[in-house]
């Protein structure tokens, strides 16, 4: 989908206005008044000035308002990224309901996120971000991003293999149809640096062709001893108008990360529990200094196409190759490793990955009424193919005291066995939806069927070669009804799947599948901007892969995860200074049929009972403080499991989040934007357990990190 609106002006008098996308409606537009800028609609893909976004086709595929949408959607714009300081993907979703961002630790270089129970799939412009078996995954660089969408529950019905929590998907910076330029500085603790620019604006006097080019250059150090991350990235993108109505953006970016970082595991003994030999401290490295190598290259190219045929029938064509390769190799503490109470034995991976995926969605939508019925019908296919080459290799290595660790002996007690291995996967999808209109009532209905085939060759020939071919039906049915006032009721019901590499005695798995009842209300108010969102769901996921508890090493697939609860969310831009953010999850999960006894009826891992969060930022505009904004967040996050069958319990924990900015253009005319902002997180520096996945592997989270960023627009 093709950007077709603008951003409205900086709310700041006497900034620049914020940069406007291209519009697919004229090819030629004349400049307009900043003051008529925040007239043009909404798009799936436009800026959105302040927090309140209206319109998303993450649900859809087209040009939706949220309030229409029977399934919830979060959207975190471009200005609350900025508002925050968020430098990734998890770090800009911490204040969204239902969302557990924060549990992967203080290690920044994978963004993995929970929903209703389980791990979010990631898409970039509705297409998937595929790759990343073992170590080597792809990220996406968030400063690249104009939007940040979240669908809650399945999405198979428009996207085929899909997570039954739902979707993240990351929206691209568009070229724009004014010239805007930004650079940015920013600095801080653990010897943060970076440096942002970002260019855009008409090529030729005629708007038919304009052009995007963003960069960083960062480079942090971590919480935890030896350990860093550094990244260069740069994105072009270039826009063409040949017609009124029709517009192809190409969009690309190359992505070096020579240090990704890493999980730094510890046990439970010691950070969760309590241990006489005192508290592991949060900067304790339990790898090897001379052994600890983690690095990362991205590449990808693609194009999004949007033609308006006419005033009923719109094609749209998305398109993207990537290519992601990447080398491990790392001490990393055993789990059930520990030998006695201060020492953990270690394995030692080295990993070598390169990975090739490209993926094509393609849908034609038609507008059309039959009798007192209005119909948006959209019609498409979609194609998806990763090719990925590994090398792996654990070995035994030597144990550490984790409280007096003495570096150095990088021996290997027990040699590994290698595997090389090649997997490919293909995945094609055939799917309709139609959104009919009757009177108040808004009907979504869609269906899908998939055919995906999958396989694995084992390069070395020690083990059999594994290959399947999956079919799969899902569907979504809802219904919206719009009451006066703003308030639209809503229930719906959609299915997922997901293919399952492997086999148990000569029979391939079987995908796993999904299923959600959802309930819920949102409310649009008129005289000023705001969204509210209230669901209910009920989810289950049905052939869980799960271990043998009479031969751990082999897997089964007889398991059933249940997951029931309650999300609320608002935001709200009460006036152009003020901007608020409120959210409430409750999640009871819980493992339903399992093979093993010991973890039936038992809480899946990493899963919070329950999540909060509060944001609060105010700017005065008048009198001798003008250009000052203020303000802050709470985020609480529960209990959560720490072992399979829950006789470990992670605690809760609350941190508390600040944020200050001045904009020099109050003070004169020619510093026009001109931005100092400072934002502190974890305030009070809480030394917290992010999560255990058992008794020997358990993450801390982030400490105070503090952030001071300059910022020159023009």
């Amino acid at each position: 989908m093709e950007a077709t609106a603008t951003k409205t002006p900086a709310k700041k008098k006497a900034a620049p206005s914020k940069p406007k996308q291209q519009t697919s409606v004229q090819a030629a537009p004349a400049p307009e008044p900043a003051a008529r800028a925040q007239d043009r609609p909404e798009t799936a893909v436009s800026p959105v000035q302040g927090f309140v976004a209206k319109v998303s086709g993450t649900a859809t595929k087209s040009d939706t308002p949220l309030i229409e949408t029977p399934q919830a959607v979060s959207v975190v714009t471009r200005d609350q990224m900025d508002q925050q300081s968020a430098t990734s993907v998890k770090e800009a979703l911490q204040y969204t309901s239902g969302v557990a961002a924060g549990t992967r630790s203080a290690f920044g270089g994978y963004d993995i996120v929970y929903s209703r129970g389980f791990v979010l799939d990631r898409y970039l412009d509705g297409l998937k971000y595929l790759g990343g078996a073992n170590y080597t995954t792809p990220q996406i660089e968030l400063y690249g991003l104009e939007r940040l969408e979240v669908l809650h529950g399945p999405a198979s019905m428009l996207y085929g293999s899909a997570s039954p929590g739902g979707i993240v998907n990351a929206i691209s910076k568009r070229p724009t149809d004014e010239p805007f330029h930004e650079i940015q500085l920013s600095f801080g603790n653990f010897d943060r640096v970076q440096a942002a620019f970002d260019f855009s604006g008409p090529v030729d006097s005629d708007k038919r062709w304009s052009y995007r080019l963003s960069g960083l250059a960062s480079g942090v150090d971590s919480q935890v001893d030896f350990n860093e991350q550094e990244r260069y990235w740069i994105a072009p993108a270039l826009t063409w108008r040949p017609v009124t109505g029709t517009t192809l953006t190409f969009l690309a970016n190359l992505q070096h990360d020579p240090d990704v970082g890493l999980y730094n595991n510890i046990p439970s003994y010691g950070s969760v529990t309590p241990s006489p030999f005192g508290e592991i401290p949060r900067h304790r490295f339990l790898g090897e200094p001379s052994y600890n190598v983690n690095n990362r290259d991205q590449q990808s190219v693609g194009y999004a196409f949007e033609s308006h045929l006419n005033d009923s029938w719109t094609m749209r064509q998305n398109l993207r190759y990537m290519h992601t390769d990447g080398a491990v190799h790392q001490f990393l503490p055993f789990p059930d490793g520990m030998l006695d109470p201060t020492t953990m034995l270690r394995f030692v991976v080295d990993q070598t990955a390169d990975i090739d995926a490209f993926s094509v969605d393609t849908n034609a939508e038609a507008k059309f009424r039959t009798g007192p019925l209005a119909h948006t019908l959209l019609f498409g296919v979609d194609y998806q193919h990763l090719n990925e080459r590994s090398f792996v290799n654990l070995s035994l290595g030597a144990p550490i005291d984790i409280f007096n660790p003495v570096y150095g002996d990088t021996s290997i007690l027990v040699p590994g066995a290698p595997e090389i291995t090649d997997q490919v996967l293909d995945q094609t999808g055939i799917y309709v939806q139609d959104q009919v209109k009757w009177d108040r009532a808004v009907f979504t209905l869609g269906l899908r069927q998939d055919y995906a085939s999958t396989s694995t060759d084992d390069l070395l020939g020690v083990a059999l070669d594994n290959s399947q071919d999956d079919e799969e039906f899902t569907q979504r049915y809802g219904i919206t009804y719009l009451l006066d006032g703003g308030f639209a009721p809503y229930v719906s019901y959609s299915t997922s799947f997901q293919p399952t590499l492997g086999s148990s005695g000569g029979r391939a798995f079987e995908p796993t599948t999904g299923e959600q009842y959802e309930v819920g209300i949102k409310y649009e108010p008129t005289g000023y901007k705001a969204l509210f969102t209230l669901a209910a769901y009920d989810l289950t996921q049905q052939n869980v892969v799960t271990a043998d508890p009479v031969l751990p090493a082999t897997r089964v697939q007889i398991g059933e995860v249940h997951s029931r609860g309650f999300e609320a969310e608002g935001k709200v831009s009460l006036t152009d200074q003020l901007d608020l953010i409120g959210s409430y999850t409750l999640v009871d999960a819980e493992i339903t049929e399992s093979l093993n006894p010991t973890i039936l009826g038992k809480h899946p891992l990493n899963i919070p009972d329950q999540l909060a969060a509060l944001w609060a930022f105010y700017r005065i505009e008048d009198g001798p403080l003008a250009g000052l904004g203020f303000g802050g967040g709470v985020r609480y996050v529960g209990e959560s499991a720490g072992n399979e069958d829950n006789t470990l319990e992670v605690p809760d924990f609350t941190l508390f989040d600040a944020a200050a900015q001045y904009d020099f253009g109050a003070l004169s005319p020619r510093m026009a934007g001109t931005k100092l902002q400072l934002n502190v997180s974890n305030i009070f520096d809480e030394k917290y357990v992010s999560q255990c996945t058992n008794r020997e592997t358990c993450l801390y989270g982030n400490g105070r990190t503090v952030i001071t960023s300059i910022k020159y627009q023009w």
